[in-house]
């Protein structure tokens, strides 16, 4: 999202031609039904619900602003930003840094006037507000092996220690980076716990990388099913891919917002992704956004 941010500010900066290329700040602001003048009201919006003195920084650079509109370069726009406050190109290309983070942070949850997040995501004050989640699950011959996941989320509270998922299913999680892992069984489920280098500060954004490795002495879950997950916090986007290795399922569909009961739902003809791989592999994939509610959504499929 950052990098769809620092291209937007780039050349001639928040333009039609340039928002048609940020895919992920275009469906942040409403997707690609949206006229441009929509996206670029909420846009603006969304800077100006910052705090100073980021929204005149933001508006001058993206060339949002009366005076800097018909700029067509960067550094044009930054000169005249800094004329104003007696700085460098350099110092106002620094300032920028921390404004785009923060901007990036009230894209993601939507607490800005024009919004258009169809959930409110303010009243999630004790957890994470889900920039994405990314979940690919490896099965073999009916059997499940391994989940490679990756959320990307925003703290909601100061000095939270841990974010936590829980799975009907064993496994050994292996965390990658700045997180370790604690894992406790309550009854048949399993709850992995990753507690960060530090107690995470609300507003920062985290990255966290994990692998579920399918470990025989803790049992296994047979012929698995389904893949999904129950979307306690506000959710932007998420997808799932699942790798079929040998044997195939007769039926593959997707599912979203189902109860723990409705899962999976009913075979029906979804928007899945299929490609087929060297070494007879087929793979699947599902996405998702704005998910909410404690609902279920993933991909399902019967042998």
């Amino acid at each position: 999202m950052l990098q769809d941010l620092v291209y937007l500010h780039k050349e001639a900066g928040f333009s039609p031609v340039r928002i048609a290329r940020a895919h992920l700040i275009r469906q942040l602001l409403g997707g690609d039904q949206e006229s441009y003048e929509a996206l670029r009201e909420r846009f603006i919006s969304a800077i100006e619900s910052l705090r100073d003195p980021h929204p005149e920084l933001l508006l001058d650079v993206f060339g949002l602003s009366p005076e800097t509109e018909g700029m067509t370069y960067l550094k044009d726009r930054r000169q005249h930003y800094g004329h104003k406050y007696d700085i460098k190109i350099e110092a106002v290309a620094d300032r920028e840094t921390s404004a785009l983070d923060n901007l990036r942070t009230q894209l993601v949850t939507g607490w800005y006037p024009k919004s258009p997040t169809g959930f409110q995501i303010p009243t999630s004050h004790n957890g994470t507000i889900q920039q994405a989640s990314h979940i690919v699950t490896i099965v073999r011959n009916r059997s499940w092996q391994e989940n490679r996941e990756w959320h990307q989320f925003v703290a909601a509270f100061e000095e939270a220690d841990y974010v936590a998922f829980s799975y009907s299913y064993s496994g050994q999680p292996i965390p990658e980076g700045d997180f370790r892992v604690e894992t406790e069984q309550i009854n048949q489920s399993f709850t992995h716990k990753f507690f960060y280098k530090e107690p995470m500060r609300r507003g920062q954004t985290y990255d966290l990388k994990f692998r579920i490795l399918a470990d025989t002495e803790l049992g296994t879950p047979g012929a698995l099913q389904e893949q999904c997950l129950a979307f306690h916090e506000p959710t932007r986007f998420a997808s799932f891919g699942v790798i079929f290795i040998g044997e195939r399922p007769t039926k593959i569909w997707s599912f979203r917002g189902l109860s723990f009961f409705e899962r999976p739902g009913t075979p029906a003809m979804e928007a899945l992704e299929r490609s087929e791989e060297a070494g007879g592999e087929l793979r699947v994939r599902a996405e998702f956004r704005d998910l909410y509610g404690g609902l279920y959504s993933g991909i399902a499929w019967d042998w």
